[in-house]
């Protein structure tokens, strides 16, 4: 039977081996939000529809008592589009945080794009764009190649490809069930169960993705490993 190990252990296990020698910056893990710290809702606007996703909160403790800042990159469409105010936003991040602190879990930045192309034009926040992630870089002094990647949508893990960092692919949100985008894909696919694949194993409680006989020669980023095929124009939908 193959070993097993529990997630705070696992997590402890990759910080060590991604944060490596010392280094100016203190590496993050940079989370998406909705679908992958709290449950996915159609344009969150209400707080009290704020429900934490059972484990993602010890995922972050672990990762926060390993050394890494805890920041939350999340793109918020709904504003661009009219559906919800900045104010509105900020009330739902406000009840997420305090969820978050009633089980031990301080965040150390939160950045969000409030712009669509179809709506606001073009910018360099929204995701799979890097200003959000430079920005935090260079306002919290945080070392984007040995940081952590953390989503339920490809567009939350290519960064990881562009900087240097680690792509961490979960199963948690409505895009997150299997591999998004993966219509030639035709491999099983299979939940982690702590099972040690990929490098240090399973990092968090989060349900991992892990494609097992996968037929594309540029497979997608799960579990770890770099990001090295990313055709954007297939992570659409849902309502972010």
């Amino acid at each position: 039977m193959a070993e097993t190990t529990s997630p705070e252990s696992s997590i402890l296990e990759t910080a060590a081996r991604l944060k490596g020698a010392p280094n100016e910056g203190r590496p993050a893990a940079f989370l998406d939000r909705d679908g992958t710290i709290v449950v996915e809702r159609n344009y969150l606007s209400d707080p009290e529809q704020v429900e934490l996703i059972p484990g993602a909160a010890g995922a972050l403790r672990a990762l926060g008592e390993a050394g890494y800042a805890l920041v939350i990159m999340t793109n918020q469409s709904g504003i661009a589009r009219g559906l919800y105010t900045e104010a509105e936003f900020r009330a739902v991040q406000e009840r997420v945080e305090a969820l978050l602190a009633a089980e031990g879990v301080e965040l150390d930045g939160v950045y969000h794009c409030p712009h669509h192309p179809d709506f606001t034009g073009p910018c360099e926040c929204r995701k799979p764009g890097l200003g959000m992630y430079r920005r935090a870089a260079r306002e919290l002094g945080l070392d984007l190649a040995r940081s952590v990647y953390i989503g339920d949508r490809v567009s939350d893990v290519v960064p990881a490809q562009l900087l240097g960092g680690k792509g961490i692919l979960v199963r948690t949100g409505r895009r997150g069930r299997g591999v998004p985008g993966a219509g030639g894909h035709r491999g099983r696919r299979r939940p982690c169960r702590g099972r040690r694949h990929g490098p240090g194993g399973c990092l968090t409680r989060w349900r991992c993705g892990s494609i097992v006989g996968a037929k594309p020669a540029r497979p997608w980023s799960v579990q770890g490993k770099d990001v090295r095929h990313g055709n954007l124009s297939r992570d659409r939908g849902g309502s972010r």
